[in-house]
């Protein structure tokens, strides 16, 4: 093998380990994020104002996974550019592996945002815990609307 054939072999092999250790990383970021979802409802809609209601917001989290969450903080907010917070549920969640708890809590939402629920889009809502070394974790969870979920 020529040198330069050589070279170009070792880098392209380097290339591939320094891949690989990022997938590696890429793989063990994952498994701390949650596996969590979510089945969510509304009710009790009231009307505020010509362009907002008060909605009560059912959430039941599901964990998926094998580590339990415990101090996390679910928000919801506003799907727009900017992602205003529309509030938070109160206290702090505790989810056990493979277990599920349910929330609820009401917000003030631009009537607009009703409408797209009620038409099929879902709540924008957030969850972030400390992992084991205290740092923030942010997840989006995914949501399915379950009428009646809840209660």
């Amino acid at each position: 093998m020529t040198h330069s054939v050589f070279r170009a072999a070792l880098a392209l092999g380097g290339t591939l380990v320094a891949g690989l250790a990022a997938i590696g990383a890429a793989d063990a970021t994952m498994l701390t994020a949650p596996n969590a979802s979510a089945f969510f409802d509304f009710r009790e809609v009231q009307r505020v104002d010509a362009a907002h209601v008060r909605v009560t917001l059912v959430l039941r989290l599901q964990n998926h996974g094998s580590v339990g969450i415990t101090g996390g903080k679910v928000t919801l907010r506003e799907r727009s550019t900017a992602a205003p917070r529309l509030g938070s549920y109160p206290g702090l969640v505790t989810l056990p592996a493979h277990g599920t708890t349910t929330l609820s809590a009401s917000f003030v939402i631009p009537a607009t945002l009703l409408k797209q629920w009620q038409t099929g889009a879902h709540p924008d809502v957030r969850l972030v815990y400390p992992d084991a070394a205290g740092r923030s974790i942010p997840a989006t969870l995914q949501l399915v609307r379950l009428p009646g979920v809840g209660g």
